[in-house]
């Protein structure tokens, strides 16, 4: 059984391994097909590979060859564009440039042609070229705007606090910076020689410039004063050499020198027209560069900056310095004042010198300080008289002389009352008070005679000024400022003229009349009155008078130049060297109201300070109107370019007439539209009148307007007058504003007649017109919630006819399209806490509503 079983075993073993290696045998034959099979494929791949590389070589070589035979077949008509596109852009290039020449060129020649013939040239310049045929080239517009067209204007009198920096010691600038000094230009020897005992002389260059200064007087009152001569002689002589033959003043001859000074003077005025423009234009444009500075970011004027050049030194009247020689000023002698941050100015036309100090102070309004070498003060370079820092302290003047106005009745009182005083010092000054309020006098103070011209004023009055005449007459004689000599006889209250004849009893000639007071002792008792009044503010006070005075008696309708003939027979200088014995500039700077000039038109009704006072021989007293007491000024005046006062509109004109020469007639209506302002506060009014009788009132529905006029107009304005009175019934706290429009327009609508919706009302206070805007009619998109303390205005206007208006030429004047007539009223209100206050109301009406309707109220 085991041998069965091993046999078995042997044959199991034996079949397992034919199949094993038949299987071997089979996977080693299919191993092989397969893998020749696979070498097969790769081959076979491989060939179709490299079939399409060679291909794809071939095509790339077929399309190169192909491109190169095109571009070697385009190569030369390329080249050819290229050269031709080249030369076309450069030629259109030159056209351009050419061109924008030629452009330039015109535009530079039509500025100088306008520049030349001015504004109407340049009207008549458009004109031409409006006639000329057309060409190819377009017209340029000629634009003749400078700077002064887009620079900050300093509207200083427009600010909350005006001319506070004005005051003595207030800040004037936060930045500042200018360009210095212009110095006077070396003399230029002209080689003339002095004619000495017979003889030529000719003089080195300091000698040959004193003597040629000397000829400037010749023909002059200076030429013969003994101490004009003494003075010039001592200078001459200083600077003539050692060992010169000239000693004798009486046997020099400067007629040489004088000959040729006139000769070119002759030689300037002869010059054509032209050449005095080239000369001017060279001049304006020398010192433009110092003739301004910038104070805050605003450009300002200023006044002397160009020092004057050496010259003998004439004074007025007696001045005892006058004849020697006022010596050039050099920047060693300067203090510039300028801004911290500003770069200090250079020294123009002066190589090798410098500033004396620069200095930072801002409390002061001058920009440099210099020693006059001849009379040892000190001279300031200042702002021109037009600048906003000129103008600031001169408008404080004004206003204390306008304050003046006020208390000058307590002041005469008590200075009457001390006439009679015990304490001669208190009887010295109520006399010395007297003349200066009524003969304006200056109040003086004591003088170097010895350095200065023996000028006085009422304190410094000595006995040989004055005379008396019994029963009350006073004449005095003296010299006043800038030497100017004062004769004047006038009859003075008796107490007064006793205290005169009290005083300069047992007094000598040369004795003080007043020599119990001092200026300071004046100023001390007028503070009294008013803290910051002075003798001078009477002076103010006075001249803002005697102007009013003289104004009064021109024609204000024509124009000034109508009355040239009265100002020439009037007693003037006969000869322009007189005129340089009295500052005229001193009148016409210092007794002008600053906002005179800034406004550009000249109101009489609002003319500075008009003193309300009697002057001894003057007649009565001048009637104070409520603007000169009040110190009011009328809103309209310029604002927007508005050339008048106040608004006049006539019958069919709606509102902002423009008042003209054309008199009114019996049965028009007019409106008078008032604004002013106070204290930097607007306010405004206006209502509508009747001129002559009319008729009984009638409604414009049920009668004819052209039968009856005039009473239809009646009936207009009392439906106006209506219109505004049911819109103040709604003022009060939280009503809209958009209310009020609905209730005056219901309330024309029920008397036949039209609103005006064109204009409307608005808010005013620090503003003359602010928010909010106010419409007349109903349904309006304005907005805002009345509030205590809201000030605006409500002006319903009504037309008889359709509501649409026109403009007339002058550009404010609107007037009704159809022609009738229009009527307006306007108040201005503040809403209180309960209600409303009419601030414009009549003197003696209740301002918490509108009274009825009177018609008397508005007949004139």
């Amino acid at each position: 059984m085991q041998t069965a079983m091993e046999t078995t075993n042997g044959h199991d073993k034996k079949d397992k391994k034919e199949k094993k290696e038949k299987k071997e045998k089979k996977e080693k034959k299919e191993k092989t097909e397969a893998a020749e099979t696979g070498d097969a494929a790769q081959k076979e791949k491989k060939d179709k590979a490299e079939g399409k590389q060679k291909k794809e070589k071939k095509d790339k070589k077929d399309k190169k060859e192909k491109k190169d035979k095109k571009d070697k077949a385009n190569k030369e008509p390329k080249e050819k564009k290229d050269k031709k596109d080249k030369k076309e852009k450069k030629e259109r290039k030159e056209k351009r440039k050419l061109r924008k020449e030629q452009k330039l060129k015109q535009l530079a020649d039509q500025r100088k042609k306008a520049h030349k013939i001015g504004l109407k040239g340049t009207k008549m310049l458009a004109s031409k070229k409006r006639k000329a045929p057309a060409q190819s080239q377009p017209e340029l517009k000629v634009l003749m705007k400078t700077e002064d067209d887009y620079e900050p204007v300093n509207r200083w009198w427009e600010r909350e606090d005006g001319a506070e920096s004005g005051k003595r010691g207030a800040k004037k600038w936060d930045t500042f910076e200018h360009h210095g000094l212009l110095f006077a230009p070396d003399y230029e020897p002209h080689r003339v020689p002095l004619i000495y005992d017979g003889e030529r002389v000719e003089l080195p260059p300091e000698a040959e410039e004193i003597a040629y200064y000397w000829t400037s007087v010749r023909g002059t009152p200076y030429e013969t004063k003994d101490i004009f001569i003494k003075n010039f002689w001592k200078t001459f002589k200083e600077v003539l050499p050692k060992g010169s033959k000239i000693k004798d003043f009486k046997k020099c001859d400067f007629s040489l020198m004088a000959d040729y000074r006139e000769a070119e003077r002759q030689k300037r005025l002869n010059r054509t027209k032209e050449e005095k423009e080239a000369e001017k234009a060279k001049n304006a444009k020398e010192t433009e560069w110092f003739s301004y500075a910038i104070v805050n970011g605003v450009r300002e004027k200023l006044g002397n900056y160009k020092l004057e050049p050496p010259q003998l030194f004439r004074g007025r009247g007696e001045h005892p310095k006058q004849g020697l020689l006022k010596k050039r000023t050099f920047p060693e002698s300067v203090t510039l004042n300028i801004g911290e941050t500003a770069c200090v100015p250079k020294v123009v036309g002066m190589p090798g010198h410098a500033w004396r100090d620069v200095v930072h102070e801002n409390t002061v309004q001058w920009i440099a300080n210099f020693e006059d070498g001849l009379l040892t003060e000190a001279k300031y370079v200042s702002f021109a008289a037009t600048s906003g820092l000129k103008g600031q302290p001169d408008m404080l003047k004004y206003d204390r002389a306008k304050r003046l106005v006020r208390i000058i009745g307590s002041i005469r009182t008590s200075y009457e009352k001390m006439w009679t005083s015990r304490n001669v010092a208190d009887r010295q000054k109520a006399t010395a008070t007297y003349f200066i309020d009524k003969l304006a006098l200056r109040v003086g103070g004591e003088k170097d005679t010895e350095e200065e011209a023996d000028t006085v004023g009422c304190c410094s009055l000595r006995v040989e000024h004055l005379k008396l005449t019994p029963p009350h007459t006073v004449h005095l004689d003296f010299l006043g400022k800038d030497s100017i000599r004062y004769t004047n006889s006038v009859e003075v209250a008796k107490q007064v003229f006793d205290n005169v004849q009290g005083f300069i009893k047992g007094k000598k000639q040369e004795d003080q009349v007043f020599d119990k007071i001092s200026p300071a002792d004046l100023n001390e008792y007028f503070k009294n009155f008013m803290e910051d009044l002075s003798a001078k503010v009477f002076r103010t006070y006075n001249a803002s008078y005697t102007l009013q005075d003289e104004l009064n008696k021109f024609d204000v309708s024509k124009r000034l130049h109508k009355h040239k003939t009265h100002l020439g027979n009037s007693e003037t200088m006969d000869t322009k060297e007189a005129n340089k014995t009295v500052s005229l500039g001193t009148s016409k700077v210092n007794y002008m109201d600053p906002r005179l000039g800034r406004l550009g038109e000249y109101r009489q009704e609002f003319v500075m300070t008009a003193g309300a006072r009697h002057r001894a021989n003057q007649g009565p007293p001048l009637q104070i109107r409520s603007e000169e007491v009040l110190g009011l000024y009328p809103s309209p005046l310029n604002y927007m370019g508005f050339p008048k006062s106040v608004c006049v509109s006539a019958n069919e004109v709606i509102c902002h007439g423009i008042p003209d020469s054309r008199p009114l007639q019996e049965g028009d209506i007019v409106n008078l539209d008032v604004s002013v302002c106070h204290e930097g506060f607007h306010a405004d009014l206006n209502e509508t009148y009747f001129i002559g009788q009319c008729d009984e009132e009638c409604d414009t529905r049920t009668c004819d307007a052209a039968q009856h006029p005039q009473s239809v107009s009646h009936h207009l304005v009392r439906s106006t007058y209506d219109a505004l009175k049911a819109s103040v019934a709604l003022i009060r706290p939280g009503t809209l504003y958009r209310q009020l429009g609905g209730v005056i327009e219901a309330e024309a609508v029920k008397r036949g007649c039209s609103v005006v919706t064109a204009f409307c009302g608005h808010g005013v206070g620090r503003l003359f017109h602010g928010p909010p805007d106010i419409p007349h009619f109903k349904k309006n998109k304005t907005v805002g919630l009345m509030k205590p303390g809201h000030i605006f205005t409500v002006e319903p206007m009504l037309n008889l006819g359709k509501s649409r208006e026109r403009l007339w030429p002058d550009g404010w004047t609107a007037a009704t399209r159809d022609g009738r007539r229009s009527a307006q009223f306007e108040h201005t209100f503040l809403v209180t806490e309960d209600g409303v206050e009419v601030l414009t109301a009549r003197v003696g009406t209740d301002r918490s509503s509108m009274p009825d309707y009177d018609p008397a109220a508005f007949q004139r």
